[in-house]
């Protein structure tokens, strides 16, 4: 798979708060926040949310969308 990256701009401080709190785990992190917020909004479907996470199933997707707080 091709990877493409993405600038985000934010204040040094914000970054330094996040990179403390999630470390190596920041760009996967802000990755789930978009999809998350795509669902919730309604722009993204469960399928969808389920490709971009490349999770196996529905049933692991709900779960997923379940442990982040979304119904």
């Amino acid at each position: 798979d091709t990877i493409m990256a993405m600038t985000l701009d934010l204040p040094p401080v914000a970054e330094s708060l996040f990179r403390r709190l999630w470390g190596d785990q920041l760009d996967r992190k802000a990755f789930e926040a978009l999809v998350l917020e795509g669902y919730r909004s309604g722009a993204l479907s469960t399928y969808e949310v389920q490709q971009l996470l490349e999770l196996d199933n529905r049933w692991d997707t709900e779960a997923w969308l379940g442990d982040h707080g979304v119904e």
